[in-house]
């Protein structure tokens, strides 16, 4: 009897306190926004793009920036990842704006000038929201690429999932943040507390959009495995990059563009691509 008093004592109370505390912070440990934003202008940023703000359908105001596409152009639909606010991506913009696409790059609830606190069903009401804007301007959903980076490939997924676009695009995705968070919580039973989940692999075989996929194997914070198993469960015609030594945060916006304007112009014949990486 001592030693099951002692057990509960000092290891199964101070474990359920580890689990109630993860329970209760978990958002704060998955987003990492901030407020920190400043004019368009100040980061050298082409004078077509526009800081603009829409309202969610829960009535959440948010940010984000726009340009219209050039003459027969797509439109990239931009979904950052978990960290810091749009801004943080001008470098990625600037390429995208350089080739003659169409922008709009999300802040999502909580970033940026945006709105209210992130959570899984409320980023999915901003990118709605973000698609009606550009389908106001008379930009179809099939002229819209849509590119999620790490976190923003979930919300990229589901938008794929509810609408017929030109492409999907995901940089560095993962099989669900279920799944990440409980290899890197291994000791704590995170698919029984996790509130957002971004299944992204139960919906990507419902997606009848193209799909790219870029992924580096030196990637620490989503391992190349989540997304080599991503891939598995998508539909044809698909293609996916491993760039060997890449990091999460490092992926060349050039490159991963010239291989989405290569995919579009083969017609999405995978055969006529370079090989996928290993």
């Amino acid at each position: 009897m001592k030693f099951y008093t002692h057990l509960t004592k000092f290891i199964i109370i101070p474990y359920l306190g580890v689990v109630l505390f993860v329970y209760v912070v978990q958002r704060d440990m998955l987003y990492f926004p901030s407020q920190d934003i400043q004019p368009i202008a100040a980061y050298g940023l082409p004078e077509k793009l526009q800081d603009i703000t829409f309202t969610a359908a829960d009535g959440v105001r948010l940010q984000a920036w726009y340009a219209p596409p050039e003459q027969g152009k797509d439109s990239v639909v931009f979904f950052h990842g978990n960290a810091g606010n749009l801004a943080n991506r001008k470098h990625k913009y600037q390429e995208i704006l350089s080739r003659g696409y169409g922008l709009m790059a999300l802040d999502y609830r909580g970033y940026g000038k945006s709105q209210g606190t992130p959570n899984e069903e409320g980023l999915y009401q901003d990118a709605r929201a973000a698609i009606a804007f550009l389908q106001a301007e008379n930009i179809p959903t099939k002229k819209m690429i849509l590119y999620g980076e790490s976190l923003g490939t979930g919300v990229a997924t589901q938008m794929g999932l509810e609408h017929e676009v030109k492409l999907l695009a995901l940089e560095a995705p993962y099989s669900s943040i279920a799944a990440v968070a409980q290899a890197t919580y291994w000791f704590l039973p995170v698919t029984l507390l996790l509130k957002d989940r971004y299944d992204s692999a139960q919906k990507i075989g419902h997606i009848d959009d193209p799909l790219i996929l870029f992924h580096g194997t030196a990637d620490r914070v989503i391992p190349i495995g989540f997304g080599r198993e991503l891939f598995s469960h998508a539909k044809e015609p698909k293609q996916a990059y491993y760039f060997k030594g890449l990091g999460h945060n490092n992926h060349n916006i050039k490159t991963n563009l010239d291989l989405i304007e290569n995919f579009i112009q083969s017609g999405f014949s995978i055969s006529s691509l370079p090989a996928a990486g290993d």
